[in-house]
């Protein structure tokens, strides 16, 4: 009488089961290692995110570069200080920055001197 490791199909049985055991232990090792399926995933998402980003430097690098063809056309000195002066408020010494204001005015009818 055979005992069950004597079995024929004992060796058999065993070797299919180590089979199974790495190729599952591969298979985890694939979806949860290093470089593995969520960490490719993640990557992409990165990659996504920062392809959105260029694309948005891009557009902008375009829009200045128009704009230095622009000031390249014409007299650039005069252009600066027009931009100068309206988006950054930039003055010359000696002169005096006046603001108004629409819409409003004083609430009575006296000089606002007084």
């Amino acid at each position: 009488m055979l005992t069950q490791w004597q079995h024929p199909r004992a060796g058999y049985l065993l070797g299919l089961l180590l089979a199974a055991f790495i190729l599952v232990w591969l298979i985890l090792l694939w979806w949860l290692g290093d470089s593995g399926i969520r960490d490719q995933a993640s990557l992409q998402q990165l990659y996504d995110t920062q392809l959105q980003a260029l694309e948005v430097q891009e557009q902008l690098n375009h829009k200045l570069s128009q704009e230095v063809a622009i000031y390249k056309d014409v007299d650039s000195r005069l252009l600066f200080e027009q931009r100068a002066r309206m988006d950054l408020g930039l003055i010359r010494p000696g002169e005096t920055f006046v603001q108004l204001q629409r819409g409003s005015s004083p609430t009575n009818n006296s000089s606002i001197y007084e």
